[in-house]
C-alpha cells in the first residue's frame, strides 16, 4: 500500500509540472497577440525603438536644420556676390523649437554672415561713391595692345597714340601711308602687313570697331612693378593716365589686382604715389 501511494504521489507530481511547463510555454507564445500594442513586457531585455518621425514637422531639429540651410545661403552670397535683398527675408520666428544650445550657434553664424555681407555691401557703396566724386573723369574704351601687330613695338605704340590710333579697328582702317607717317618707320619696315594682322587680331579679341575717347594714354610701365599686362588691366579700367592713377582708390586697386590671384602683394601705394609725382610733372 505504500509503495502504491508513493507511485501515486510521483506521477500527481509529474502531471502537475508538465501542466505548469505547458501553461507557461502557451503563455509565452500567446504574449506578443495579447499585449497587442507593442508593449514589451519587464522581463523582456530587448527594448523597441521609438518610432520615427514621418515628417520634417515632427521632428525636433527640424528647425534647426533649417536655420543652418539659411545661414550656408547667407554665406554662399558672399562669395556669389549676390546681394541679399535678392532672397526672401528669414522668419523671425524661425528656430524656435529648436534645441537652445545649437540654436544659439546658428544664430551665432548667420549673425557674422550677415555682418559680413552687410560690410562687404558698404565697402561696395563707398567705392562708387568715391566713382562718382573722382576728380579726374575716367576714358570711354580704352587702347589696344598694339604691339601685338608684329613689327610695332613700344617706340611705334606711342607714335601712334599721338597720332590718335589706338585700336586694332583704328589700325586695320588707316592707310599704310599714314601709319609710315606716324610711326617715323624705316623703309624698310613690313608696314604693309600691319592693316590685315590688325583686323585679324581684332576679331580675335572681340574689339571690331572698338574706339577709344580720352586723353592721351600715358606709359604706365615707367611705374616700378607695373608690366604690359598690368598697365592693360588698368587701361581697360579706364585708368589710362598717371592723373588717373593717382585719383584711383586702393580698394579699386585690390579688386583690379588680388593677391590671392596673383599669388603675391603688390606694392600698390608705391603706384599711387609715384602717379601722383609723374602727374603733377605734366601741369
Amino acid at each position: 500500500a505504500t509503495a502504491w501511494r508513493n507511485r501515486q504521489s510521483a506521477t500527481t507530481s509529474s502531471q502537475f509540472v508538465n501542466s505548469a511547463t505547458s501553461s507557461q510555454s502557451t503563455a509565452i507564445m500567446r504574449q506578443p497577440t495579447e499585449m497587442g500594442s507593442g508593449e514589451m513586457s519587464s522581463g523582456e531585455t530587448k527594448a523597441s525603438l521609438p518610432a520615427q518621425p514621418t515628417n520634417l514637422e515632427e521632428n525636433p531639429f527640424a528647425e534647426e536644420r533649417e536655420v543652418r540651410m539659411a545661414a550656408e545661403t547667407i554665406a554662399s552670397q558672399l562669395e556669389s556676390g549676390v546681394d541679399e535683398q535678392d532672397f526672401d527675408p528669414l522668419p523671425d520666428d524661425l528656430g524656435q523649437e529648436a534645441d537652445a544650445s545649437e540654436t544659439d550657434e546658428s544664430a551665432t553664424f548667420l549673425a557674422q554672415s550677415r555682418e559680413r555681407l552687410e560690410r562687404r555691401n558698404d565697402m561696395t557703396v563707398l567705392s562708387e561713391q568715391k566713382r562718382g566724386e573722382s576728380r579726374v573723369p575716367r576714358s570711354r574704351g580704352y587702347p589696344d595692345d598694339l604691339t601685338k601687330i608684329r613689327g610695332i613695338g613700344e617706340v611705334y605704340k606711342r607714335r601712334l597714340f599721338a597720332a590718335n590710333i589706338f585700336t586694332f579697328h583704328h589700325v586695320a582702317t588707316s592707310d599704310v601711308e599714314v601709319l609710315r607717317r606716324a610711326t617715323q618707320a624705316a623703309p624698310n619696315a613690313n608696314i604693309d602687313s600691319w592693316p590685315a594682322q590688325a583686323e585679324a587680331l581684332a576679331q580675335k579679341y572681340q574689339r571690331t570697331n572698338a574706339s577709344y575717347s580720352g586723353p592721351l594714354p600715358d606709359d604706365l610701365q615707367q611705374i616700378p612693378g607695373i608690366g604690359p599686362y598690368f598697365a592693360q588691366t588698368l587701361y581697360r579700367s579706364g585708368i589710362c593716365t598717371f592723373a588717373q592713377l593717382a585719383d584711383a582708390s586702393l580698394d579699386e586697386l585690390r579688386a583690379l589686382f588680388p593677391a590671392s590671384i596673383l599669388g603675391r602683394e603688390v606694392d600698390l601705394e608705391q603706384w599711387l604715389a609715384v602717379a601722383e609725382v609723374e602727374a603733377a610733372k605734366q601741369q
